[in-house]
C-alpha cells in the first residue's frame, strides 16, 4: 500500500482537488429536491437494512437493492444534510476517475493520456446528470465494472464486482 501511494500520490491528489471542484456547487444543498429522488432516501430511512434487502431483492418489479441499502448508510450517517451526501458522491467519483487512470495505465497507456482520458470523464452530461443527484446508480454500476476489468485475473472477484453491480439497479434479471 505504501509503494502504491508513493507511486500515485500526485494524481490522487490532482483527482481529488478536480473532483471536488466539480461537485462543490452541491455541497450548499441541505435538503432533498425534486430532482433527487428524495423518495428512495425516505424509503431507506424509514426500513431497517434486512427489510430492505429482502424487499428489494425478491421482488419482480425495478428493483435497486444496494442502492437502498447505500441510501441507508448515508442516511444513518448524515441525516438529511445533504452536503454530506454530495461528499459521499464525490469520493465515488474521485474513485472512478482514478480506477479509469489505473486501467489505462494497465493497458500501457501513457501518463499524460491516461490523465487526460481518465479526466474527460467530469465533462460528460452523464456524469453530471448521475452526480449531481442522490438518486441515481449508474455510477455505482460503473465503478463496480472498471473494478472489475481491474482485477480480471482474479476471476472469482471480477464476477463478483459485476454480480455485485447488477444488485445496484435491475438486479430483476435473476430472477
Amino acid at each position: 500500500m505504501t509503494n502504491f501511494l508513493k507511486q500515485y500520490w500526485q494524481t490522487l491528489l490532482l483527482f481529488l482537488i478536480l473532483t471536488l471542484i466539480f461537485i462543490s456547487p452541491q455541497l450548499s444543498i441541505h435538503s432533498p429536491t425534486l430532482i433527487d429522488d428524495g423518495s428512495d432516501l425516505f424509503k431507506a430511512a424509514s426500513n431497517d437494512y434486512l427489510k430492505l434487502f429482502i424487499q428489494e431483492t425478491f421482488k419482480e418489479a425495478r428493483t435497486k437493492t444496494f442502492l437502498l441499502i447505500y441510501r441507508k448508510i448515508a442516511f444513518d450517517l448524515f441525516y438529511l444534510d445533504l452536503g454530506y451526501h454530495f461528499l459521499l458522491q464525490a469520493m465515488f467519483l474521485w474513485t472512478t476517475i482514478f480506477a479509469t487512470y489505473y486501467l489505462l495505465k494497465q493497458m500501457k497507456i501513457p501518463s499524460w493520456l491516461s490523465i487526460f482520458a481518465s479526466l474527460t470523464i467530469l465533462i460528460l452530461p452523464s456524469t453530471i446528470a448521475n452526480y449531481y443527484r442522490l438518486g441515481t446508480s449508474e455510477q455505482f454500476q460503473f465503478l463496480l465494472v472498471l473494478l472489475s476489468l481491474i482485477f480480471i485475473k482474479r476471476r472469482l472477484l471480477s464476477l463478483f464486482l459485476i454480480t455485485l453491480a447488477c444488485f445496484f439497479k435491475e438486479n430483476s434479471i435473476f430472477f
